[in-house]
């Protein structure tokens, strides 16, 4: 903990001496508001590129339908 303290105050001193390290109370359910949000958008993100990946690979190594399948399914 006491390395992070020494890198924010070696990389924006002016920041730290000036004191804009104000957080409103706010600030908390915002950061967590954004927190929630970037786990669930990578979790859509995910989930839809996963069905992507699953129907390429069962188009790939997946049983091709025969011609007389084919003729059955439409004219049903």
């Amino acid at each position: 903990m006491h390395e992070i303290a020494l890198t924010i105050n070696s990389v924006f001193p002016e920041i730290l001496a000036r004191g804009h390290m104000y957080l409103d109370p706010g600030s908390g359910s915002f950061l967590l508001q954004i927190l929630i949000a970037t786990i669930a958008g990578a979790g859509l993100f995910l989930v839809t590129y996963w069905r992507k990946v699953k129907a390429f690979f069962a188009r790939l190594f997946g049983k091709k339908q025969s011609s007389a399948d084919t003729s059955k399914s439409k004219d049903e």
